[in-house]
């Protein structure tokens, strides 16, 4: 491996020419390629507007019933948004290192299949816990398609970011 092609050939993805247009240099061992953190902050910001849409309007009535809480559970702190914005900043993180490492993504449908392997890994690794907890096949629906939503949402503003 001692060209840009032969990684490009070997690995499955392209070798940057240059860190322009805000974009990072990320090297990994003899591995090179750009992450694009001003797009890793756009999905995380869009996963924190969709989460509030999600858990508000959409379906927090339902959720609230289904986790079993009520008005006076539900004291507002900063500790559940800075959980959030670190765990969303964290996937659009590994999403974007799939799309610039492993994965060459060149079409959208690409990018939703990875959001899609993504959601399976959460939904494999959640329904024991739901199972287990004796919670609702409603709650689990909920949260489930949240994470299908923002896997989805991410992997497509990365996307369009590379471009």
């Amino acid at each position: 491996l001692k060209t840009p092609s032969d990684l490009e050939a070997a690995f499955c993805f392209q070798v940057p020419s240059s860190a322009s247009s805000g974009f990072i240099l990320y090297t990994l061992s003899d591995m090179a390629y750009v992450v694009d953190y001003v797009g890793m902050l756009a999905a995380c910001l869009c996963a924190q507007v969709l989460g509030g849409l999600w858990y508000g309007p959409f379906f927090g009535k339902s959720w609230v019933r289904e986790m079993r809480l009520n008005e006076r559970d539900m004291k507002p702190t900063p500790m559940p948004f800075v959980v959030t914005i670190g765990a969303n900043f964290f996937l659009s993180f590994i999403i974007s290192n799939i799309f610039a490492a492993v994965v060459k993504v060149v079409v959208i449908q690409q990018a939703l299949m990875v959001a899609g392997f993504i959601w399976t890994v959460t939904i494999a690794l959640r329904m024991p816990h739901y199972a287990f907890g004796g919670r609702s096949f409603l709650l689990f629906l909920i949260d489930s398609l949240f994470d299908l939503a923002i896997a989805a949402s991410m992997s497509t503003i990365l996307f369009y970011r590379q471009k």
